[in-house]
């Protein structure tokens, strides 16, 4: 995808870079980064689905990876005999925290990424009808800006929030 829309500045000029110069060129560049978003945005929607599935799959079929995930206060109680119940409980507390950290990642990448093309619809619609950007508009750019910057921050804040054992090693370092 990246390359096509490479090719499409080399077959239609810009003056900004930001996006082509001319009408059919912008259109183009429209149609391009609408599919870019929406295949990214349904790819990633399903890979955590995916995931979630497969995590959820495991879960079932092995007890013992089950017994893993409980706490050891847990484990000292139920000693050497664990219930179905108990099992079942630790189980959906792992499906649940899986889900929400999918959840999350997934919601994190659409909202950082949608302005973009919400953008790119405005931005397109003012130039075909012969109007210049305006001072809003160029705010708005710079507001879609920042959050793509937002995104390269939030996603490794987030796997840092989550994952517990890569939060502790980074934080309290021994020197």
């Amino acid at each position: 995808m990246s390359a096509v829309m490479l090719a499409e500045f080399i077959v239609w000029p810009s003056v900004n870079w930001l996006h082509p110069s001319t009408t059919n060129g912008l259109i183009c560049w429209l149609v391009l980064v609408s599919i870019q978003f929406g295949s990214t945005a349904i790819l990633t929607t399903y890979f955590y689905m995916s995931t979630f599935r497969f995590t959820s799959h495991q879960l079932i079929n092995n007890p013992r990876l089950v017994a893993f995930f409980m706490s050891t206060d847990e484990m000292v109680r139920h000693r050497n005999s664990i219930d179905l119940v108990t099992i079942h409980k630790a189980r959906v507390q792992v499906e649940k925290k899986v889900l929400i950290q999918c959840i999350a990642l997934s919601t994190s990448l659409i909202v950082c990424y949608f302005p973009f093309w919400l953008f790119s619809i405005a931005y397109t619609v003012i130039y075909v009808n012969g109007d210049v950007m305006t001072e809003d508009l160029f705010n708005g750019l710079s507001a879609v800006l920042v959050l793509f910057s937002v995104d390269a921050v939030a996603t490794p804040m987030w796997i840092l929030y989550f994952k517990q054992d890569i939060r502790k090693k980074i934080m309290f370092r021994k020197k």
